[in-house]
């Protein structure tokens, strides 16, 4: 069910919708959130009160809750960024609340019908040489906001829209996203280590930051329940053209079950013989498992060993 109400428009079941209304009509109290504000309760910061929706809700929504259901990237390209709601943005600076329920906002949803960050930025991003700071403005944009949508200040909206945009930080921000050093494999090398992979090979590494091609594909469970970072993941340039030897890592895990019957889990890591790196780890309880030692005992490994150095694990 839950998968259902995050699917794309194009696969996405016949009761989503209504589902979606039914969680914007019981919407908190708090913050106060106009009708044509409310577009997604898991991509704004707004939340439907739980003790009014239907039983089967109920379970869709802890559901996600148990599981830190959460929109969550390292990186998106702009046209996917510029998809989100633009009112209550779940990764806005907390001066958006101030202009959610301003003035002029009304204007902006009722007679803009803005929705996404892509119409706040075409809105912010008009450049028309003749355009005055007034609202007598003539320049053809703001003649055709009073004429054809009963804007009464247009130039008051572009300006909301403005302020908008800067309260999105670069993360989520279409406007302000600076490409990054981001090195993709070339396509012989992918042939390469799909050979390597069928021969238990070593294979090359791929930097490629992975990044959703569409909203529906940036949502995520069992995420931090932390916030996420407000920055764009990027990586850098190569700081050295000097060729080092690769780096040969062993790593283990292991995991029991203690007297309380909870898993226990920790790994090792050996570089070499009376290696100062030689270490073992335990494991959080809140996160052993079976398989988690290992995984942590890889993790650790990929720290400890500069990224520029060939690592082979």
């Amino acid at each position: 069910w839950l998968k259902g109400l995050l699917a794309p428009p194009e696969k996405c079941p016949v009761w989503a919708s209504f589902v979606q209304a039914l969680l914007a009509k019981h919407a908190q109290q708090s913050p106060v959130v106009k009708e044509k504000a409310k577009v997604h309760p898991f991509l704004q910061t707004w939340s439907p009160a739980l003790k009014k929706l239907p039983l089967h809700l109920k379970r869709i929504l802890r559901v996600a809750k148990k599981h830190n259901l959460q929109w969550e990237i390292l990186k998106a390209p702009a046209q996917v960024t510029s998809q989100l709601p633009a009112w209550f943005h779940i990764g806005a600076s907390e001066d958006l609340n101030k202009l959610n329920n301003c003035y002029y906002a009304a204007c902006l949803r009722e007679n803009h019908e803005v929705t996404s960050v892509q119409h706040i930025s075409d809105l912010a991003n008009r450049n028309d040489p003749t355009h005055r700071k007034c609202k007598e403005c003539m320049c053809n944009p703001c003649s055709e906001d009073r004429n054809n949508l009963k804007c009464a200040k247009p130039f008051k909206c572009i300006q909301l829209a403005k302020d908008m945009m800067k309260c999105i930080l670069p993360k989520w921000n279409p406007n302000t996203m600076i490409q990054s050093f981001n090195p993709d494999l070339t396509s012989d090398q992918i042939i390469t280590n799909k050979k390597a992979i069928k021969k238990n090979e070593l294979i090359l590494f791929d930097p490629k930051i992975a990044s959703p091609s569409s909203v529906e594909e940036g949502f995520r469970v069992f995420t931090c329940p932390e916030p996420q970072s407000k920055t764009p993941a990027k990586q850098v340039p190569p700081i050295s053209v000097e060729i080092h030897h690769p780096v040969s890592a062993y790593i283990a895990g292991t995991h029991r079950v203690n007297k309380h019957r909870d898993f226990e889990a920790g790994g090792g890591i050996w570089l070499s013989q009376n290696n100062d790196k030689n270490t073992a780890i335990k494991l959080l309880e809140s996160i052993a498992s079976p398989s988690t030692g290992e995984i942590g005992a890889f993790l650790k490994t990929a720290t400890m060993v500069p990224g520029y150095i060939p690592l082979d694990i």
